[in-house]
């Protein structure tokens, strides 16, 4: 059980970080995404980590580990940048 669910979880963000370096050559999403691997990953993580849903995946894409569309296209798009910007501030302060 541990092993099938670690390998979900591989091929969610194997999916997911597809989606983002794809989108972002697309001009879907900022262009960062696609000149900056390591911000993809870290936009792929937070998607898989904190905005994934089956249920709602399965309703929207057909699939357990493909989010959405537009979960994406919001965080794709300056609301990501604008958290770690945030989140820099808040801990380079103290």
């Amino acid at each position: 059980m541990i092993r099938s669910k670690a390998s979900l979880h591989a091929q969610s963000m194997a999916s997911t970080y597809a989606m983002v370096v794809l989108l972002s050559q697309m001009g879907q999403i900022s262009k960062i995404y696609s000149e900056d691997l390591e911000m993809a990953k870290l936009l792929s993580a937070f998607i898989v980590i904190e905005n994934n849903c089956w249920f709602n995946n399965k309703i929207e894409t057909n699939s357990l580990t493909m989010p959405s569309l537009s979960i994406f296209k919001i965080f794709g798009n300056g609301v990501f940048e604008f958290l770690i910007e945030v989140l820099k501030e808040k801990y380079n302060g103290k």
